[in-house]
């Protein structure tokens, strides 16, 4: 997880190509067969592609993490991690809560507290 050059990335959807950049992605979400990409601006696409292809497209990016089978979020943009009956949720800036399953939970605390120790030691110099 960190900060990273902008990059983008292309989604063909039924209508249109959109170029993305990945700094604007706040969370993937798949469902069925397709990949729905939240945007920071309240705007989601439908893609006709599986997550794992899209992954594929964000390549190495430590920004981005899967924290559940079905989901893959942006770091940048979190802002809180909350339990609710033993289930953990990691909550994003617009305020969608994303499911953190618990053997990822003990890995998601590690490296979000790195991403934190980085960026604050970056913020000092």
């Amino acid at each position: 997880m960190g900060l990273k050059q902008d990059s983008k990335i292309i989604i063909r959807t039924n209508k249109m190509i959109h170029f993305i950049l990945t700094s604007e992605i706040l969370y993937l979400h798949a469902k069925n067969s397709s990949t729905y990409i939240a945007l920071n601006d309240g705007q989601t696409i439908k893609a006709s592609r599986n997550l794992k292809y899209i992954s594929n497209l964000l390549g190495d990016d430590p920004t981005f993490y899967s924290p559940h089978r079905s989901y893959l979020i942006n770091t940048n943009f979190v802002i809180n991690l909350i339990s609710v009956n033993t289930k953990f949720k990691i909550i994003l800036n617009g305020g969608e809560k994303i499911p953190l399953i618990q053997k990822k939970r003990l890995d998601f605390l590690t490296k979000y507290k790195n991403l934190i120790n980085n960026y604050l030691s970056n913020d000092i110099k």
